[in-house]
């Protein structure tokens, strides 16, 4: 999933969360992501066979700037 969340001299931190636990918490800004973009690979493993809700919050750490949260119901 492509997520929007970054735009440069910007930091914001990415966290992703499902079955009741945090699977990814990392910065994303102008070191991490140079091209405006970072890929991430997140396993998913511990929530096979079961239906979960993932919330995914993209906050601002440096800029006043919207908090997005998207919370896609995934099927493992």
């Amino acid at each position: 999933c492509a997520l929007p969340i970054y735009e440069a001299g910007q930091k914001w931190q990415l966290i992703i969360e499902g079955g009741n636990c945090r699977v990814l918490s990392t910065i994303i800004d102008d070191q991490t992501a140079p091209s405006g973009w970072q890929d991430l690979q997140v396993s998913l493993s511990h929530l096979a066979n079961t239906v979960t809700e993932l919330t995914i919050t993209c906050a601002p750490v440096t800029a006043p700037a919207p908090t997005w949260v998207i919370s896609p119901t995934w099927k493992a």
